[in-house]
C-alpha cells in the first residue's frame, strides 16, 4: 500500500516577550519570517508615552511615518492598539509617499483599477481617519504648510480615501461569501452585512470601542478573501493577508477571547486555521485548532440548543447548529490529512434537527442546509470508522467482510445525497456550475472528500486482507478529478484550498504507487491508463506555481519519479 506524505511541517511563529517594544522591521527588502499571532498589547502608559515609544519601534518603517501623525491621541482607540501589536514589514515596493495627505491625493489621482494594484494602502486607513478628522491640524513629515484637519481639502481628500477603501473591502468580503462561503457556510450573510454597515455608520469614538469579536471577524473574513484574489505581486498578497489575520488575532486578544467564548470568536477561529492551512502553516492550524475546540466545548456548541438555551430563538439555534458544524467537520477532515485524533467527539446535536431555509440558490433538493447534512452525516461515519483508528496505527477494517460492510454503508450515505451532488461527471458539474456556481463548490467539495475516505477503505491492508487495486483506483480518480474540475471550472481557488490540493497530491501519489507495481502484461489495461493520464494531469496543474511555491515544486518531483 502507497505511503501519504505527512502534512507540511511549516514554520512556526517568532514569539515577542510580554511588555517589551516590537522591534524595527528591518529593511524593506526582507521577507517576514512567520504571521505573528503571539505577540502581546504594550503595558499601560501614558499617551505620551505609549505613543512615543511605539513610534520608536516602528522608527524607519511605512506604518511608522503613517503613525507619526497619531502622536498626542488616545492609546485607547481600537484601530492604533490592532497597528501598534504585531510585527507586519510592509511590501518591497518603493513608496513616494510618506504622508498620508499625500497619499490619499495619490489615490484620487490614480484610477481605481491601478489603486487596487496597492492593497497595502488598506493599512493606512486607521491612521488616515485619526489624522485627518481627529487632530487639529495635519503636520506633513516632509515639510509644507499643515492642513486643517476641519478644511475643505482635508474633508475631499479624506472623502476620496474612505471611498476607495470601502470600495476595496467590499470587494475583499464578497469574495469571501463567493468563495468561501459556499463550503463553510456558518455565517449569516445578512446578518453580517447589517452588522458590519452599522460598525462603519457609526461615529470615530463608538467605533474605536466597538465589540472586539465583531473586528476580529471582519479582519479574518478579509485576509480569506485576500487569499483568493488576484494581485500581480505573490509576496504582496501573502503579506496584505498575513496582515489582515494577525490584526484580526489581535482583536480577538484585546476581546480577552481565551476566557469570554461568543459565537463571533468561535466563527473567527474556524476561519483562522483555514486560513494557517491555506498559507502552509499546518502545525500553527492544528495548534490553534485545538483551542478553537475547547472553546467550542466552553461555549456549549456541542450540546443540542434546544436543552442548554431553551429561551433562544429558532434562528439562533440553527446557528449553533450550523457554528458547531463548522467546527466538527473541521476537526474531523484534519484528522484524515494528517492522521491524528480527532477531538470533536462529545455531542447531542442531531443533524435533523437542522431546519431547511428558503435559499435562492436551491436546485432540486440542494442547498446550504442539505450540504451542511450531507457533509455532517459523512464526517459522523468518517470520524469514528477512519480517523480514530488511523490516529492510532490501526487498520481500518480488520476483515475483507467488514471492509464490504463499510462500504455499503458510504454508497448508502452517496445515494442519499441530493441529486446535484451525486450526479457526477464533467458535463453534468459544467452545467451546474453554470446555473449555480455556489452548488457547483459544494458538490466538488462534497465529492472529493467522499472519494478520499471511499479510497483509504479500499486501499487499507493487513495481515487478514488486501488492497482492493481496482477499487482503490476508480476511487482515487473520482476524487483527484474532482480537483481537476475544480482547477478548471474555478481557476486557480483549487490551489488555494490545502485540503482539497493535499488530498488531489495524496490520491495521486497512491495512484502512483499502484500503477508502478501493476502486474506484468497490464500496461493496456484501461484502469491503469487512465491512471497514468491522472499522474501527468496532476503533475501539469502543480507546475503550474512551482516557480514560486516550494510546496509544489516538491510534489512534482516526487511525481515525475513515477512518470
Amino acid at each position: 500500500m502507497a505511503q501519504e506524505t505527512p502534512f507540511h511541517e511549516s514554520r512556526l511563529p517568532v514569539p515577542v516577550q510580554d511588555n517589551t517594544q516590537v522591534t524595527s522591521p528591518g529593511p524593506a527588502t526582507s521577507k517576514p519570517e512567520s504571521i505573528n499571532l503571539t505577540s502581546d498589547i504594550d503595558s499601560p502608559q501614558t499617551p505620551g508615552e505609549q505613543q512615543s515609544e511605539t513610534l520608536k519601534a516602528f522608527q524607519g518603517s511605512h506604518t511608522a511615518r503613517l503613525a507619526t501623525n497619531l502622536q498626542g491621541r488616545s492609546p485607547d482607540l481600537l484601530p492604533s492598539r490592532i497597528l501598534q501589536s504585531f510585527r507586519y514589514r510592509p511590501p518591497t515596493a518603493p513608496h513616494a509617499f510618506s504622508n498620508p495627505i499625500r497619499i490619499v491625493s495619490k489615490w484620487r489621482q490614480t484610477d481605481r483599477t491601478k489603486a487596487n494594484r496597492f492593497s497595502h494602502w488598506i493599512l493606512a486607513k486607521a491612521a488616515i481617519e485619526r489624522a485627518l478628522l481627529k487632530p487639529d491640524h495635519v503636520k506633513p513629515l516632509q515639510g509644507g504648510a499643515p492642513i486643517q484637519a476641519g478644511s475643505q481639502k482635508s474633508l475631499e481628500c479624506y472623502q476620496a480615501a474612505s471611498k476607495l477603501i470601502s470600495d476595496i473591502l467590499l470587494s475583499l468580503i464578497a469574495k469571501y461569501f463567493d468563495a468561501v462561503d459556499p463550503v463553510y457556510p456558518m455565517i449569516h450573510r445578512e446578518t453580517f452585512q447589517s452588522e458590519y454597515n452599522h460598525f462603519w455608520a457609526l461615529a470615530y469614538p463608538e467605533r474605536a470601542a466597538a465589540d472586539g469579536s465583531l473586528v476580529a471577524l471582519i479582519f479574518v473574513m478579509l485576509a480569506m478573501g485576500t487569499q483568493f484574489v488576484d494581485l500581480p505581486s505573490l509576496e504582496e498578497k501573502e503579506q496584505t493577508a498575513e496582515f489582515y489575520v494577525s490584526a484580526s488575532h489581535q482583536a480577538l486578544r484585546m476581546f480577552s477571547y481565551l476566557g469570554r467564548p461568543s459565537m463571533r470568536s468561535i466563527q473567527t477561529m474556524v476561519l483562522i486555521t483555514y486560513f494557517l492551512m491555506n498559507d502552509n502553516h499546518a502545525s500553527d492550524a492544528w495548534a490553534f485548532a485545538g483551542v478553537l475546540q475547547r472553546q467550542a466545548y466552553a461555549l456549549g456548541l456541542n450540546r443540542d440548543p434546544s436543552i442548554v438555551t431553551p429561551n433562544a430563538l429558532p434562528f439562533e439555534m440553527q446557528q449553533r447548529r450550523k457554528v458547531w458544524q463548522a467546527v466538527f467537520m473541521q476537526d474531523t477532515f484534519l484528522c484524515v490529512i494528517i492522521k491524528l485524533p480527532p477531538t470533536a467527539t462529545h455531542t447531542d446535536v442531531r443533524i435533523e434537527d437542522l431546519v431547511e431555509t428558503e435559499d435562492a440558490s436551491s436546485m432540486y433538493g440542494a442547498s446550504d442546509t442539505s450540504f451542511i447534512r450531507s457533509m455532517w452525516t459523512l464526517a459522523s461515519v468518517v470520524q469514528r470508522t477512519i480517523c480514530t483508528p488511523r490516529s492510532l496505527d490501526r487498520a481500518i477494517c480488520q476483515t475483507s467482510a467488514e471492509r464490504t460492510r463499510l462500504v455499503a454503508h458510504f454508497h448508502a450515505i452517496y445515494r442519499s445525497l441530493p441529486l446535484p451532488y451525486r450526479t457526477f461527471n464533467k458535463m453534468a458539474i459544467c452545467e451546474l456550475a453554470r446555473r449555480s456556481r455556489r452548488l457547483a463548490r459544494q458538490a466538488l467539495f462534497l465529492t472529493s472528500n467522499y472519494y478520499h475516505c471511499l479510497m483509504l477503505i479500499h486501499a487499507d491492508e493487513n495481515e487478514a486482507m488486501t488492497c482492493d487495486i481496482s477499487a482503490t483506483l476508480e476511487a482515487a480518480h473520482e476524487a483527484v478529478n474532482s480537483f481537476f474540475l475544480f482547477h478548471t471550472i474555478f481557476d486557480g481557488e483549487a490551489g488555494v484550498w490545502f485540503h482539497f490540493q493535499h488530498r488531489a497530491f495524496s490520491e495521486a501519489l497512491i495512484i502512483a504507487e499502484l500503477v508502478k507495481k501493476r502486474p506484468p502484461g497490464s500496461d493496456m489495461d484501461p484502469i491503469y491508463l487512465s491512471a497514468k493520464t491522472d499522474i501527468v494531469k496532476m503533475v501539469g496543474i502543480l507546475q503550474l506555481s512551482s516557480e514560486l511555491d516550494i510546496v509544489a515544486r516538491t510534489r512534482v518531483d516526487i511525481l515525475r519519479k513515477y512518470l
